[in-house]
């Protein structure tokens, strides 16, 4: 499936001077109202729950993901206006940047094929600082290696709903574990809505 983004503009359109509604975002800003999930080819999403649709009471994250260490992010399960699915909203109040891999948060993809280039489509919405999604790589022995620190990376902006892409080649094989982190010095608080990870075979060139 694909996503259709839908976005709320500051301003409602006519003559005259703009009319600002009670109910829209300050001008330059812009908010997520829907997400709408279009039925058309695409390559099947290889990541469990990446629409993060089911999240069980009670847990502390949605079902394919590990929480982060409250220490530095908190994540909460965000309905969606309309009937567009879900969201997750993380929030930063300290970089975990240098912090180990527990204490992300993440997902597991296991079984996935050496030496292989895969897609990944980010669909998110962010504006306060930098946060990267890094991919790690679990060897049958166990070893976990850093394979790309930052294959999908959100720049500070105006808080837009966008999609990014990336590519990740894979080395031996085994699990893959992509996993979100936040770069820099954080002042206060850094936000994103997470709508979407997906993962899918043939890399950028499908």
């Amino acid at each position: 499936m694909g996503v259709c983004l839908a976005a709320a503009a500051a301003m409602t359109g006519g003559c005259g001077p703009p009319e600002v509604r009670s109910d829209y975002p300050p001008p330059g800003q812009m908010q997520v109202i829907s997400v709408t999930r279009l039925d058309r080819e695409e390559e099947p999403n290889l990541m469990l729950n990446g629409d993060f649709e089911t999240w069980w009471n009670g847990a502390a994250a949605c079902e394919g993901f590990l929480p982060p260490n409250a220490e530095y992010s908190a994540v909460k399960h965000v309905k969606l206006q309309g009937d567009s699915g879900y969201s997750v909203v993380q929030s930063w109040t300290a970089s975990d940047h240098k912090a180990g891999l527990a204490e992300l948060f993440r997902t597991e993809i296991a079984g996935v094929t050496p030496g292989t280039a895969y897609r990944l489509d980010i669909t998110a919405a962010g504006g306060g600082g930098l946060v990267q999604i890094a991919a790690w790589e679990q060897r049958k022995n166990g070893d976990v290696l850093l394979l790309d620190k930052a294959p999908v990376l959100l720049q500070p902006g105006s808080g837009a709903l966008k999609r990014y892409s990336g590519e990740i080649t894979t080395g031996e094989g085994g699990t893959l574990i992509l996993a979100a982190r936040c770069g820099g010095a954080v002042k206060g608080e850094i936000t994103v809505q997470w709508c979407e990870w997906r993962l899918s075979r043939n890399g950028l060139g499908f």
